[in-house]
């Protein structure tokens, strides 16, 4: 007697890398919100397959399934990772994207050197910090100036209203 079987349970393929795409440029830093749609590109060993991504740096989380467009709202540097894995247990390639977030303003701090009645110049020392951002460019002067740093002295000889403004790295 002969008896035959039929094996179709055996699925060794990987399958295809998913595509990864992003509502802002790589690694260039942005003031919005940043939006990451993941594509599979399907599974030829045909056992099924799930989609998954995982953040790494100022949002961190470990492997999740994708079901819907994922956002990133948190200021600094976050990289997506995406990858496909079939009801085998085969996993695609993955691929990454890595974006910069920056949507808080730089806070400005105005200190005088001298805080009683005075008949001297009082210096007044600026400072621009853009904690998790990528930093402030420049700082206008009030009397129209800019100067390249994130701190300065700026020395008044008279009672008056002082503005200063500064300009982030975006």
């Amino acid at each position: 007697t002969t008896k035959t079987i039929k094996v179709s349970n055996i699925d060794k393929i990987a399958p295809n890398t998913p595509t990864l795409s992003i509502n802002a440029p790589e690694n260039i830093w942005v003031e919005q919100d940043v939006i990451a749609t993941i594509t599979d590109n399907g599974d030829e060993g045909g056992s099924g397959f799930r989609v998954e991504y995982k953040l790494e740096g100022s949002v961190s989380q470990d492997w999740r399934e994708y079901k819907e467009k994922v956002k990133i709202e948190k200021d600094g540097v976050t990289k997506i990772t995406a990858r496909v894995v079939d009801n085998a247990g085969n996993v695609s390639p993955t691929v990454s994207k890595t974006f910069k977030i920056d949507q808080d303003a730089p806070v400005i701090t105005v200190t005088p050197d001298i805080f009683l009645l005075t008949n001297t110049d009082v210096n007044l020392t600026v400072k621009a910090d853009d904690k998790g951002g990528q930093g402030v460019k420049r700082i206008q002067l009030p009397n129209g100036n800019w100067v390249n740093v994130d701190e300065f002295v700026f020395t008044v000889s008279d009672n008056g209203i002082y503005t200063f403004k500064y300009k982030d790295n975006i």
